[in-house]
């Protein structure tokens, strides 16, 4: 009878084999959805090109200025009128009417470019609410690692994970339905959160699956599912164009990953 001291000593019986490296490819896998939502700002904070939206009737929206001019810019309208005592001015007003957006030609789908600067108008004064919205989703990431490591440490690696990554879906999903920015950045403060523990129970995991004189190399290749990660995702942005599209992309495989019931 061969004496088991521990777990390594188990380990070193047992594999590396078949069933540890099926189970390490299915981790290596989770990479995946952190990755995507980790970098997916890059395409949804993009700020399309933009002009400020110019009235119809100079006169009718500005009725209390003799206006003889009116150019568009990004963030401005350009006025130039006559005072009271007929000499002119020239002035700048922010967009009153909003923005028209340029989206470019469609991609290969037929779908046009739309991000979330576009569709809440976080551009000119209110451009700092995207990295604001980047923030607060690695904020959540911050909090995550230390609430999800301490309830892996109770409950374990395992459930832990399951339940992060099956809540990950159903938040990822949420989002592309968003309706304000408020919505958006909230459901992605309690996604970061998730993330973090799914990616470090992942980890973990992983590590306890193979010996000490594996682990340097297991650990360097999942590496390479998050370099595959930003290759996917940029993909996916280039077919999809329009944020919430790319939002679902990233989102729907994983609920094909019913094996991970394992």
């Amino acid at each position: 009878m061969i004496a088991v001291k521990g777990l390594d000593d188990l380990l070193g019986i047992l594999g590396p084999g078949r069933f540890q490296i099926i189970v390490y490819l299915m981790l290596c896998l989770n990479y995946l959805s952190v990755n995507n939502n980790h970098v997916i700002m890059a395409f949804f904070g993009l700020a399309l090109p933009h002009t400020c939206k110019t009235p119809d009737n100079a006169t009718a929206a500005f009725p209390y200025l003799a206006v003889t001019n009116l150019t568009a810019d990004a963030c401005f309208l350009n006025l130039t009128y006559a005072d009271g005592n007929g000499s002119v001015e020239d002035s700048q007003v922010a967009c009153p009417g909003g923005w028209d957006y340029d989206k470019g030609a469609a991609g290969p789908l037929g779908i046009s470019e739309w991000t979330i600067s576009s569709e809440w108008n976080l551009i000119c004064d209110s451009r700092k609410l995207t990295g604001l919205a980047t923030t607060i989703y690695f904020t959540g990431v911050m909090f995550g690692g230390v609430v999800c490591g301490t309830l892996a440490d109770k409950f374990g690696r395992k459930p832990v994970m399951t339940v992060c990554f099956y809540l990950q879906i159903a938040i990822c999903i949420s989002i592309s339905f968003s309706q304000s920015y408020l919505m958006f950045v909230i459901l992605r403060f309690i996604l970061g959160f998730i993330l973090q523990g799914l990616q470090s129970c992942t980890y973990i995991l992983i590590m306890e699956l193979f010996l000490p004189k594996h682990r340097s190399v297991v650990g360097t290749v999942i590496e390479c599912f998050w370099a595959f990660g930003n290759m996917w995702v940029a993909l996916l942005a280039f077919l999809f164009r329009d944020w919430r599209y790319i939002q679902l992309a990233i989102s729907l495989p994983g609920v094909l990953t019913i094996t991970y019931f394992w």
